[in-house]
């Protein structure tokens, strides 16, 4: 099930690759998958490092902004602490004292006051410190934190211009509040960032090399920028001032990497800067860290560099594996294939075993194992065929022999093929068949082949003889003599052309008919299962002979019971013909006399006699009716039609006379029939139509007969056929009783003593046709009838 399942996965152009290429597809495959796996966790580690790092640059973003709400919270803190020490707006000396009292404080955290303004409720400014400087009645209530401490809060403004000179300042503003806590006026307090310490409001953080703090107000404008960065211009828009504003006004934190845009046109080039952005609670102001991309994410590029190198290690390695792959299992596996296409070829010393304990080896051995098995295989099938090979001479040898006394019962024929069949078989110089005489106990030559005069024996015909034959005739066993010296009546005339001789026993059923003789010149050319082969032609030979001479005498049995057959027949249509005739000459005149004698006694009784007149009348019916059964029987033993009118009247009479009293029609058709055929001829084919007409009568239940008689080619023909019941030709004939087959049979019989041919078809239902065929050669005398 899996590996139909691992089938389907594979392309199906994959398993017509050659071994190198799947295991190569494989190896790169799994290299691929793993590299794939491998990039993609190195990618992740990667994204995750820098998502790390982008997390620590919002966390110290964050961690300024919280340092910078510090602060501001301290400073208003202290601009709180001044506004507070007085319930009502002071004036003169006593503002001047606390103006001095706030920027000493402030200078001692790095800050520096430009100015300190003191607002009265209807937002304009009442008193300043320096006093020099002409802010005396300036309008401050438009700015968003004078409205916010007018009512009560406490805030820090965004960078905004000093209403006395126009330089970038920020407010600190406080309501100053009366005893009832009602806000009677804002002490604001003008900070000059540009002459003020960044680390008063940002840690000394150092971000690497490239690396620095920028602090932004809520309208996008540069603050402060720390180290390495220069310096911001006064009201100087930050890169991204609307982008800025909104995450000051929303309270987002971010961090993302953009261009860097702020440097001088003389850079090189824009770079990258990771930015994280967070903004501060305690003013619309906003810190952004910003640290060049290449120094910030150096440990996520040095480890995309550690991932490269190693996917480089990893296919480097997959090539390596792929080539020991080749070099292990494919070159091997190649070898072992060229071996096995030589195996193949029929070269079973081709596999050379591998040393190894793996598979590889094991194939090997396993495959040097077969080879040398199938070696010895071959050897033992080669000697197998060539045992099979001369089984199978032998047996088409014999069933040579076989065949060729078998196709004749002919003894003559039978043995001058057979001999000829030995003789080209075994390469025999001469062949010779003797058979017992007729008192059992000399010989007789019937056959010969190559040159038989060498068998010759002057004492052959003597049943006292002492040579080989006779040996052989008397013990029944097979004689081989090596050398013609053995048989010293043997090839009187011509020794040395014998270098061997066999004489062999002809038996059927135990008897020994005869012997046969081969010879050659070679000496003891046969094993002991060409003996076998000889003994088994030999008994082929003799029951050729005995099935010869049993035919032989079954034709001469066969032919004198024709010839008596036909004699008797012959006698009986003689005696039919004889009885016949004197029935008719004798009896049939003398009742005819009689008829006329009782009628002429009948014309001269007295009219008063009238009994005896009707007594009269009653004998001579009896003797009409006499003449009729006499004339009947006459017919019945012999038709005068077939002497005087030939056989076609003969056989339209006796049809028409016993079918058409039964309301069967008959129809008679002749071809041919312009002559008289010989008296036996006619005889016969009438007595095979009689029986035939007669079976139509008996078995048939016919309405319709067809007779057709021709003569063609010397022969004469007739044809039987009615549209009655049928019967089973084959049952019919194998019956023993009953009519029918008495009248096949002799139908038959007639035929064959006739040397005719007889065929008969029928078949239940379907009507009867009889066909019979005799020679015509005998012609014939004038006919009566041409029919």
């Amino acid at each position: 099930m899996g590996r139909i399942f691992f089938k389907k996965l594979l392309p199906s152009g994959f398993t017509v690759l050659s071994l190198r290429k799947r295991i190569t597809l494989i190896i790169l495959a799994w290299t691929a998958l793993c590299l794939g796996i491998f990039s993609w966790l190195g990618i992740r580690a990667v994204n995750e490092n820098i998502e790390r790092t982008l997390e620590e640059r919002l966390l110290i973003a964050r961690v300024v902004a919280d340092y910078i709400d510090e602060t501001l919270a301290h400073l208003v803190l202290q601009v709180r602490g001044a506004a507070s020490s007085t319930r009502y707006l002071p004036a003169g000396e006593e503002f001047h004292d606390i103006a001095e009292t706030v920027i000493s404080q402030l200078a001692e955290s790095g800050i520096r006051v430009q100015n300190i303004y003191l607002v009265g409720p209807d937002g304009r400014v009442r008193l300043s410190e320096p006093e020099s400087a002409p802010a005396a009645g300036v309008d401050l209530s438009f700015q968003p934190d004078i409205a916010a401490a007018l009512n009560g809060g406490e805030a820090v403004s965004d960078i905004v211009s000093n209403p006395v000179d126009k330089t970038p300042v920020i407010f600190i503003s406080v309501p100053v509040s009366n005893q009832a806590g009602a806000t009677i006026g804002v002490l604001a307090v003008a900070i000059d960032l540009a002459q003020s310490t960044v680390a008063a409001f940002s840690q000394a953080l150092t971000i690497g090399q490239t690396g620095y703090t920028e602090i932004v107000d809520g309208n996008g404008i540069v603050l402060a920028r720390t180290r390495p960065a220069r310096p911001p211009a006064a009201f100087e828009q930050s890169e991204y001032p609307e982008k800025f504003a909104s995450l000051i006004a929303k309270g987002n934190a971010t961090v993302s990497v953009c261009h860097r845009c702020h440097e001088a046109r003389a850079a090189v080039e824009r770079s990258r800067d990771v930015i994280a952005f967070a903004p501060t609670s305690n003013a619309t102001w906003g810190v952004a860290i910003r640290q060049t991309e290449e120094e910030s994410l150096t440990p996520a590029m040095q480890l995309r560099q550690l991932m490269l190198l190693l996917g480089l290690v990893i296919i480097a390695s997959a090539f390596a594996v792929v080539w020991v792959a080749m070099l292990g299992v494919v070159r091997p596996i190649n070898t072992l294939t060229a071996a096995t296409k030589k195996i193949a070829a029929g070269d079973f010393r081709a596999v050379i075993p591998f040393k190894r304990k793996d598979e590889i080896g094991q194939l090997s051995n396993a495959l040097h194992s077969m080879t040398q098995d199938l070696a010895r295989s071959r050897n033992e099938l080669s000697k197998s065929r060539d045992e099979l090979v001369l089984r199978n001479r032998e047996l088409v040898s014999l069933n040579s022999i076989a065949s060729a006394v078998n196709q004749s019962l002919n003894l003559d024929r039978v043995l001058d093929a057979a001999m000829l069949q030995i003789h080209d078989l075994a390469g025999t110089t001469a062949g010779c068949v003797f058979l017992r005489g007729a008192d059992g106990a000399t010989l007789q030559a019937v056959a010969g082949v190559g040159v038989p005069a060498v068998f010759r024996c002057a004492e052959s015909a003597s049943p006292a003889a002492r040579c080989a034959c006779h040996q052989v005739l008397r013990q029944g066993k097979t004689l081989m003599a090596n050398t013609a010296s053995q048989c010293p009546l043997l090839g009187q005339g011509r020794p040395d052309a014998l270098g061997y001789f066999v004489c062999m026993p002809l038996k059927a059923r135990d008897k020994v008919l005869g012997i046969m003789n081969i010879a050659g010149p070679d000496r003891n050319p046969f094993t002991e299962n060409d003996f076998s082969i000889l003994d088994s032609i030999a008994s082929h030979i003799g029951l050729a002979i005995e099935n010869s001479g049993l035919y032989e005498e079954a034709r001469q049995k066969e032919q004198v019971r024709g010839q008596l057959l036909s004699s008797v027949i012959n006698a009986q249509e003689e005696e039919r013909k004889r009885i016949a005739r004197e029935l008719h000459d004798e009896y049939g005149q003398s009742l005819t006399a009689l008829k006329v004698s009782i009628e002429s006694i009948e014309d001269k009784l007295l009219p008063g006699q009238a009994d005896l007149k009707e007594k009269l009348k009653n004998a001579a019916g009896l003797v009409v009716g006499s003449l009729e059964d006499l004339r009947r029987l006459t017919l019945a033993l012999r038709p005068y039609a077939l002497d005087e009118l030939g056989l076609t009247s003969a056989i339209r009479a006796y049809a028409r006379r016993h079918l058409e009293p039964l309301g069967i029609n008959v129809k008679l058709e002749t071809r041919g029939l312009d002559k008289r055929l010989a008296p036996q001829t006619e005889t016969g084919m009438f007595r095979i139509v009689q029986e035939a007409v007669n079976n139509v009568i008996k078995h048939a239940g016919a309405r319709n007969v067809m007779i057709r008689l021709a003569v063609r080619e010397g022969k004469i023909a007739v044809t039987v056929e009615d549209d009655g019941s049928g019967f089973d030709v084959p049952a019919a004939f194998k019956s023993k009783v009953g009519t029918q087959s008495l009248g096949l049979l002799g139908i038959q019989e007639r035929t064959t003593l006739l040397g005719g041919a007889f065929e008969i078809k029928s078949a239940i239902g379907q009507g009867t046709r009889l066909f019979v065929e005799i020679p015509a050669d005998d012609l014939p005398r004038p006919a009566g009838e041409s029919g």
